[in-house]
């Protein structure tokens, strides 16, 4: 990946960091298809995904229809969820609330007391 434009503009590999403010402008454009894009970028760029990156994920699910999942299905978020618990990253309070959210918007206040039921 190519960064930087000109003498003064060092060229960087992303980072972390980096991505992850790249997921929250997915997050704020409700785009999950793209969020979901970079997230196999970082994957293959072999960065490690944290916390943060996860919980923007699935903050990202339902805020519009999209090809990964749909408008009223909640399913993608538990699925990171399972994921990141997997590979031993450990939600945080943000994380179980942004699950909790995206289970409202998807009208489902059953799968949010689960969500929440989860955190204990």
């Amino acid at each position: 990946m190519v960064t930087g434009d000109g003498e003064d503009v060092p060229l960087m590999e992303p980072n972390i960091v980096s991505f992850n403010t790249l997921l929250d402008a997915c997050l704020t454009s409700g785009d999950l298809d793209v969020a979901l894009a970079v997230k196999q970028q970082i994957e293959e760029a072999d960065i490690t995904l944290d916390a943060r990156t996860y919980t923007t994920l699935i903050a990202t699910v339902a805020r519009k229809p999209s090809t990964s999942s749909g408008m009223n299905d909640p399913t993608m978020a538990f699925s990171l969820l399972q994921e990141m618990q997997s590979l031993d990253i450990r939600p945080n309070g943000m994380t179980y609330s942004a699950l909790i959210d995206v289970c409202g918007r998807c009208r489902r206040s059953d799968l949010a007391l689960k969500g929440l039921r989860l955190m204990a």
